[in-house]
């Protein structure tokens, strides 16, 4: 059980990511850009100035201008109107995350290695592709796509195995490849969870349903990797600084 200086930042995190997903920077620019926001604002940020999120949330506001500036000089970017994330990431519940990293955790210690590559490979194409994000979790692991709806399948075998509640659909035809047997795929998959909109303002993921689908977890699953990379980058000085602001 995380203590509350702990959930809170972990909350924060959450949100400041969320927000630069939502502006469309990809998943490792965005890990990257609130790195960077939390490294500045742990050094510059005082209490008289305000509350901590909202002042990274200017900052990553600025470097994401920045960031889109560097690619689409034509872009207006400086004229969007970027409000603040607020606290509405869909792994923002402790009790959430906890009996979803248990789960992910269970499923893991059945999976062989290829499994577990592609398991880490779902978890990053869901965050930018979402309805694609198996095909494209398989050409990025130099496998054909048919080949990659293969590995999904028997892990989605294995995650059923152990959670019979997850939700199941069968997965369209468009998307996968036929297979010998016809079985049903967890449920999240599809673009039907998205909202259809240009890349740059792209809305956040849907919240949350439970059980999760397995790309859900995946996504989960990087996103702990990643938070707890970001934690082990933080100097002795700057996580006590941290639990100053979060205590």
């Amino acid at each position: 059980m995380q203590s509350p200086i702990e959930r809170n930042f972990r909350n924060s995190w959450e949100s400041l990511l969320n927000f630069a997903l939502r502006r469309g920077v990809p998943y490792q620019d965005a890990e990257d850009l609130v790195s960077a926001t939390l490294h500045i604002a742990l050094d510059q940020f005082a209490e008289e100035r305000g509350k901590f999120l909202p002042f990274c949330t200017t900052v990553l506001s600025n470097k994401i201008k920045n960031y889109w500036r560097d690619r689409k000089p034509n872009d207006p970017i400086d004229e969007l109107n970027l409000p603040d994330p607020g606290l509405t990431g869909d792994f923002e519940k402790e009790e959430e995350r906890t009996r979803m990293k248990e789960m992910i955790d269970r499923i893991r210690e059945h999976l062989t290695h290829d499994e577990t590559e592609f398991m880490n490979a779902l978890g990053a194409a869901f965050e930018n592709l979402e309805s694609r994000a198996v095909s494209e979790a398989a050409r990025s692991l130099g496998l054909e796509p048919a080949k990659g709806w293969d590995v999904f399948r028997r892990i989605q075998r294995k995650a059923k195995s152990l959670f019979p509640v997850l939700e199941t659909k069968e997965m369209p035809a468009a998307e996968a490849p036929p297979a010998p047997v016809a079985e049903p795929v967890l449920a999240c998959v599809e673009a039907v969870f998205f909202k259809k909109a240009p890349r740059l303002l792209r809305d956040a993921p849907a919240p949350l349903r439970w059980p999760p689908s397995l790309p859900h977890l995946a996504r989960f699953a990087r996103r702990e990797e990643s938070y707890w990379r970001a934690m082990d980058a933080f100097t002795a000085e700057q996580k006590s600084r941290l639990r100053t602001i979060f205590s």
